[in-house]
């Protein structure tokens, strides 16, 4: 059966909603922590934000207040991300996050829904609507009701569950190895600074290639459809037909999402081939690998480098001043982060694969041109 969000929601099947907007005077502890687009990530939600909003304001807030189970899907900037509502401490949705709650597993499988959140049907439409835009990519609750999806018999969705959620928890685990190997690498940075450090800017310790960066709109991005990863400020954006680069590159976020929430840099370590828009800086290491410049680029500070009141900018200028401890002698910790980084790209581009095959079977499975039986099989084939 085809039908939409909205009229799935129409129908009492299931609810959804954007999150809350909350004044400044209404943020104070003790309280409810604000989950921002930022503490989503695919699969993951981090309940570490530093801002939260007075109980007392609970029957305002409303179903803007998780619930264990609610599937998130980020509708700012990187648009897409997708995750569920773990138990634990409940949290106030901010409004570039849209929940969705289930009211009837008998018609449609919660995990089903996030699963097609995940698949190259959603991306499409979502790609389209949230073009619509000269600012952060962004989709609305009304681009959001008239998504049209294929929903087939329970029995169908389960199955399907079933066997793509084995890649799920292969996808899963796999990022936790490399969250870990990143943690690693900190770690690795720390010792070396406590055996010896100096203070440089970033100028003095990498390249930037911005004048190589070419921005394509979401029209031109729509006729340009292919398998090369197009980047922007805070993460991917789309894939297009062509590169501009292949080889690491650290990119820092230049307008729009460009500091966390503890003032330090939005920093994205790539490879392969890509292309990046104007909307993030692009660097490569001189002093120090590209690696290790990642690990360090994310502990820069920046906040006081920031200009702009409406659209928060890092212009090249101020990145370049930008001031960064670097270990005195880095052979040894080269050598660490670059085992690391070694070991987090495999298990990455592993993790790329297995989605694409996911992503792949869903509409597949979806339409009945493939049955769970052989889903079952070409799952076996690949984990």
């Amino acid at each position: 059966m085809r039908t939409t969000i909205g009229e799935l929601a129409a129908a009492g099947v299931l609810s959804f909603g954007d999150g809350y907007r909350t004044r400044r005077d209404q943020l104070r502890e003790p309280g409810y922590r604000i989950l921002r687009v930022a503490d989503v990530a695919d699969g993951v939600v981090n309940r570490t934000g530093p801002d939260f909003v007075s109980e007392e304001l609970t029957a305002q807030i409303g179903s803007k207040l998780s619930e264990q189970g609610d599937i998130l899907l980020t509708t700012k900037g990187t648009v897409g991300r997708v995750a569920e509502m773990p138990a634990g401490e409940r949290v106030v949705y901010s409004p570039q996050l849209c929940y969705f709650r289930l009211n009837d597993e008998d018609r449609l499988s919660r995990r089903f829904l996030s699963l097609w959140f995940r698949s190259a049907e959603f991306v499409r439409q979502a790609s389209h609507r949230a073009n619509n835009t000269d600012m952060a990519p962004y989709i609305n609750l009304a681009d959001i009701r008239s998504l049209e999806i294929e929903v087939p018999p329970i029995a169908t969705q389960r199955g399907i569950v079933e066997v793509l959620g084995a890649f799920d928890d292969k996808i899963a685990a796999n990022r936790r190895v490399v969250a870990v190997s990143g943690e690693l690498m900190d770690t690795a940075l720390s010792e070396a600074l406590a055996s010896g450090s100096t203070t440089k800017s970033v100028g003095d310790i990498a390249d930037f290639h911005n004048r190589r960066r070419v921005p394509l709109s979401g029209r031109e991005r729509e006729l340009r459809v292919g398998g090369v990863p197009y980047y922007g400020a805070a993460g991917l954006v789309g894939f297009v037909d062509d590169q501009l680069f292949d080889e690491p590159l650290v990119l820092v976020g230049e307008d729009g999402t460009v500091v966390t929430d503890d003032g330090t840099a939005v920093v994205q370590y790539v490879w392969g081939p890509s292309w990046v828009n104007n909307h993030a800086h692009v660097l490569t290491g001189r002093t120090v690998s590209t690696e290790l410049l990642a690990v360090i680029a994310r502990r820069t500070r920046v906040s006081d480098l920031v200009t702009g009141a409406v659209q928060p900018k890092l212009s090249m200028g101020n990145l370049k001043r930008a001031q960064v401890v670097v270990p005195t002698e880095v052979a040894a910790v080269e050598h660490t982060i670059h085992a690391l980084s070694g070991s987090a790209r495999a298990l990455s581009d592993e993790t790329a694969r297995l989605a694409a095959t996911r992503d792949g079977l869903l509409p597949l499975l979806m339409s009945g041109k493939l049955t769970v039986k052989g889903a079952e099989k070409c799952a076996g084939e690949v984990l």
